[in-house]
């Protein structure tokens, strides 16, 4: 928590010279008891150029009479220092610049799943990180959290982007999100790890890079 509230003063200033700008608004899941909406816009400089993409999941449940607010996401690029500016964190790889990445994810539509603790989630390519088998179970990875949820490793990869990679019997990788891959050692934008079998390091390393390029061909 004091790490969090130190890059929040020490990225403060940036922020009085940046404007917001909402872009779509859409109703992306609903039925008799939760509704989910999603909000996408740019990120603007003074002089109106834009320089990243925002983004917004609110999620609504009916509870008894009353409707509440039960979960909000917000997605924006990780703020660095470079050279005393401060600049968003490009996302690695020889595929693109980090904004063509993150309108690459931000194109696809979430999944929409409730946890084992009754909530439901959007897991989409922005904050998804990996995925992982706990026998009948499936811990989703986000950037700064996880859950779990009662869907087999192969059901829920399934039915997610292609650049969703299956690594490992018990982990399934956002490719877009892996910063390096260092022998069998895969490692994500949050500083987490995985691992793979050593065999199957080349075959591994070739399906992230083919993912990364294939769905921004998609999106181009």
């Amino acid at each position: 928590m004091s790490e969090l509230i130190q890059y929040c003063c020490h990225v403060e200033p940036i922020f009085r010279q940046l404007s917001f700008e909402i872009g779509n608004i859409k109703v992306v899941h609903e039925n008799t008891s939760t509704y989910v909406l999603l909000v996408v816009g740019n990120i603007l400089l003074s002089n109106d150029k834009r320089i990243a993409r925002e983004r917004y999941s609110f999620v609504w449940h009916k509870v008894a009479s009353r409707i509440e607010l039960t979960h909000l996401h917000a997605s924006i690029p990780t703020l660095q220092a470079d050279k005393g500016q401060f600049v968003f964190l490009s996302l690695p790889g020889k595929h693109g610049s980090s904004e063509q990445a993150t309108q690459t994810l931000a194109a696809d539509k979430p999944i929409f799943i409730r946890d084992t603790k009754g909530t439901v989630h959007a897991i989409g390519g922005q904050q998804t990180v990996y995925l992982e088998a706990s026998h009948q179970y499936t811990i989703v990875h986000l950037r700064d959290d996880a859950f779990k949820v009662r869907c087999s490793l192969t059901e829920l990869t399934s039915r997610l982007s292609p650049y969703f990679i299956r690594v490992h019997r018990s982990y399934t990788v956002n490719a877009h999100l892996v910063t390096s891959m260092k022998g069998p050692l895969i490692t994500f934008v949050n500083g987490s790890t995985v691992s793979v079998a050593a065999k199957r390091v080349k075959e591994t390393h070739a399906a992230l890079h083919k993912a990364v390029a294939t769905s921004k061909n998609k999106h181009d």
